[in-house]
């Protein structure tokens, strides 16, 4: 049974678990471990980490999470009595903990304040991405999945050069007694690699096109597809959270760029050396880089799609 000790065990040393409080309220408390109370705010805590629905949680779910903290409590018990919160390296990894916390909450706190976007912004991000949303495709695809080992990868790539029909392929692939999968799949735009998907609407019937998936060689064929639109109304929550995170992101780089501008940073001894050689850069190489790229834009409105 996998329990979610350490990050507890942490929480508690930074929260001085070793000392016995008493709560405020009774109704807070949901057990006592040797007199040590274990209440609602860290069974909140935990069940948060969890990424579970507070409102669909039954019982048994409940009693394991309280009997997690009842666990965690015990070993951190142990821990203490064994003064292993006084450890130099545990120190050392608990204060680094606090800080990461700290600075987190703090953040979490000042992106609060971004405002939501205006219906104008929400209706020119839907006219914008046709192929996400009005001009939404379902696909009905050959998938054919091939393991790009180092053995096979020369003969696979000499068999793709100007290779464009799926059947003629498979057959030289059997002939070269190449192992690959096959199988069918439905899938709709933001499914599918970004891209690919000028590639794949440009196939005609029995053509491919193929990418690298990990240690894999994808090969996908069209045969058929359909326009699947997304009504607006439906597609307003996707967006409206998709652009609000885009605000928190850059309002953070904003932000970080901002406090370091205002505050006296001394880069000290021999680990000077390395900021002189970054401030001596080209422009374009020292420029921070974009916190998101077109792509990871592209992947978070694609997983609000998928949800709807």
């Amino acid at each position: 049974m996998n329990h979610p000790i350490i990050p507890v065990i942490l929480i508690l040393l930074l929260a001085g678990c070793g000392s016995k409080h008493q709560s405020n309220s009774s109704s807070q408390v949901m057990a006592k471990v040797n007199g040590e109370e274990i209440t609602v705010h860290q069974f909140n805590l935990l069940l948060s980490h969890s990424g579970k629905n507070p409102e669909k949680v039954d019982d048994s779910v409940k009693k394991q999470i309280i009997n997690d903290l009842i666990e965690e409590t015990l070993l951190t018990q142990q821990a203490i009595t064994a003064k292993l919160d006084r450890d130099p390296q545990a120190m050392i990894e608990i204060e680094e903990a606090k800080r990461r916390i700290l600075a987190q909450v703090w953040l979490e706190k000042s992106v609060r304040a971004v405002s939501k976007p205006s219906q104008q912004e929400i209706d020119q991000y839907y006219e914008q991405n046709p192929e996400l949303f009005s001009k939404h495709k379902v696909y009905n695809l050959k998938e054919i999945i091939i393991n790009n080992s180092k053995e096979i990868e020369h003969r696979v790539e000499k068999q793709l050069e100007g290779n464009k029909q799926l059947d003629e392929f498979l057959t030289k692939l059997d002939a070269d007694k190449i192992v690959y999968q096959a199988s069918l799949e439905t899938a709709g735009t933001e499914a599918l690699p970004i891209a690919l998907l000028p590639a794949i609407n440009d196939l005609k019937d029995g053509q491919f096109t193929s990418y690298i998936s990990g240690e894999n060689i994808i090969l996908l064929s069209v045969l058929s597809k359909s326009i699947v639109p997304i009504e607006k109304k439906i597609a307003e929550p996707v967006i409206v959270n998709f652009l609000m995170n885009e605000r928190r992101k850059q309002m953070i780089t904003n932000t970080l760029q901002r406090l370091k501008e205002q505050a006296d940073i001394q880069w000290v001894g021999e680990y000077a050396k390395l900021n002189a050689e970054q401030q001596g850069r080209p422009a374009q190489e020292n420029k921070a880089p974009e916190v998101v790229d077109d792509k990871s834009k592209e992947a978070d409105i694609n997983k609000g799609i998928k949800g709807l």
